[in-house]
Formats: structure tokens, sequence, C-alpha cells
């Protein structure tokens, strides 16, 4: 038994490998997908007279994708199979860790970025470009706020359902540090960015450990939407500060450029990832005694054979990842753009 009445997995409360793969597959599948869909619904506006602005269409991107290719399917699978609620730790976080999950992500977040930025200034040194999305940030409070509902909030609870609930549930069979890092790895694969791998890894390994403490998937939901949300509010800061000088003359412009030249140094960025790692360490050592937890998670069960139906799903799970990261790479080193 592990925190409050966490029940040992099981073949008949278990998501099954295959099933929690198949739901995988789907979710990479979707990455293509959802552009397509996007793509033809695009073009229906236009035929109408209609258009849609990049912020619309970067909504409704995140909507399609997410209630179409993981949320659904997630839906589906657990109607068939409401059982698998145990193992997916749908239960309610009391109100102290729920808001301790909460302050943690604030640390956290700037901890997994001051990580990630030392990565992509070796990626640089390299002589490598940082790839990544283009986001359009609202210019208004309001717009900020439906920003933060489409690629804060709704990712965050599709993806912790999929991914922590699903996933980590049925690769708990091997134990639950194992799979700890098998899903991180695949919370890694499904964003398939060079850039971005120390930071999603770290993610991954930090929302998984989350949800095993405290026995409740809503504890990676928390985390991470209040994760993507400080993300976002970086991005806007910056922004408005960008505009905000971009008002000054141009004399002070140029000296406010001449300032700012260049990258921060490792070294300010080693004391921002130290500071904020042990901030979050603080807060993660107060979920587990709040939790009263003395045992990690449970133990492997017995090894079982795989069946071929399994073995072809991962692998076409592991190709798509290999194709979504080679074209990745491809990018960073400019031979595509």
């Amino acid at each position: 038994m592990q925190g409050e009445g966490f029940i040992l997995p099981d073949k008949d409360r278990a998501p099954s490998v295959f099933g929690a793969l198949v739901l995988l597959f789907i979710a990479f599948i979707g990455l293509e997908g959802s552009s397509v869909i996007l793509m033809l619904l695009a073009r229906a506006v236009a035929l109408g007279g209609g258009s849609l602005n990049e912020s619309a269409l970067d909504f409704l991107a995140s909507l399609i994708y997410y209630t179409l290719f993981i949320a659904v399917p997630v839906l589906v699978y657990y109607n068939k199979r409401p059982a698998i609620a145990v193992n997916m730790r749908i239960k309610p976080l009391s109100g102290k860790i729920a808001l301790l999950c909460a302050l943690a992500a604030i640390p956290g977040a700037f901890f997994v970025q001051s990580v990630n930025n030392l990565w992509c200034m070796l990626i640089e040194a390299l002589g490598g470009r940082i790839v990544s999305p283009e986001l359009v940030l609202p210019d208004t409070p309001a717009g900020m706020a439906g920003l933060i509902l489409s690629t804060a909030a709704l990712p965050a609870l599709c993806e912790e359902m999929l991914l922590r609930g699903v996933l980590l549930g049925a690769y708990e069979e091997r134990g639950s540090l194992k799979a700890l890092f098998i899903v991180s790895v695949w919370f890694m694969c499904l964003h398939a960015s060079v850039s971005g791998m120390p930071a999603e890894f770290l993610g991954g390994v930090m929302l998984a450990y989350l949800v095993i403490t405290t026995g409740s998937v809503f504890a990676g939901i928390i985390y991470h939407t209040v994760h993507n949300s400080v993300i976002l509010v970086m991005l806007y800061a910056a922004r408005r500060l960008e505009q905000l000088i971009q008002t000054q003359p141009p004399e002070a412009q140029a000296q406010l450029a001449a300032e700012t030249d260049g990258t921060v140094g490792v070294f300010p960025m080693l004391v921002m990832a130290a500071v904020t790692g042990l901030i979050l360490y603080f807060f993660i050592r107060r979920i587990r005694q709040s939790r009263q937890t003395d045992t990690f998670g449970v133990e492997a069960s017995p090894e079982r054979e795989r069946s071929a139906y399994e073995i072809v799903v991962l692998i076409c799970c592991v190709l798509c990842a290999l194709a979504l990261y080679a074209a990745n790479v491809l990018e960073t080193v400019g031979l595509i753009k």
C-alpha cells in the first residue's frame, strides 16, 4: 500500500501496456493529423469568405490536437475499463498538497528553464541553431488568459491523463522507478525538440515523481498547469519589456541593446539553476512529509511475455519519435527550415 489508499497494480486494475502504447501512438499521429485538420478547416473558412488570425489558428491547433488525439481516446479507453481509475491515480488531493504542488511549479519552471538554457548555449556554441515553435503572444491580459487556458491548462490536463495516468499506470508493472523514467522519455519524445530535451525530460521526471509520491494524477495536472503558465507569463513579460524599449528614443534603444547584447553567461545560469533547484527541493520535501510516505511507488511485478501486438505498436511509436527528431535535428543544423 502506498500513500492514502493507493492499490498495487494488477492485471484487472492496471491499464495494459498495449492499450497505453496505442494511445501514445494516436498522440504521435495527432501531431501531424491535427495540422491537416487545421489546414482543411482554414481552407473551409477561406472559401466562406472568412479568415483566421494567428491567435485563432494557435488556439484551434491546441484544441484539435489535445481533444481529438489525446482526451477522446483516453476517455474511450477509460470508459471500457473504468477499474483503471485506481492505477491512473484519479483521486482528489487535499488543499494543502494542491497548494504545495502549485508553489513548487514556480521555482520548478525557473530551474528547468535554466538547465535548458545551458543546453541551448551548448547547441549554439557547436554551430547549431535553436528551433522552437513560434507562439503568438496576445497584447492584452484577457488574451493572455485565453492563451494560458489553451496552451497551459488544456495540455496539462490531457498530457497528464495520458502519460502520468494511463502510461505510468501501465508501465508500473516494471516498478514505479523504471516507469518514471520510461514515461519521462516518452514525454520528451512526444515534444520532439532537440533544443528542449532537458526541459522536457526533467519536467517529465518531476511530474511523474509528484504523481507517484502524492498518489494522485491531479498533483501532476496542477504542477504542469502552473509550470506552463509561468513560462507563458515570462514570455509575455519579455515581450512587454521589448515593446517598452521600442518606445524609447533611438539613442536609448542603442544603449540598451549594447548593454543586453549577447546571451546570459554560463555562471549566472548555473547560479539560477542551483538556487531554484534548492527551492524546488524544499517544496518537494514538504510534499513528501505531508503525505507521510515511507516508500516510493510499487515494486516490479513478475516478468511477463510481450505480445506481438504490443511489440508492433512499440516499434511504431519509436519510429514516430525518430522521424520527428530527425526532422528537428535537420532544422537545428540548418539543413531544412
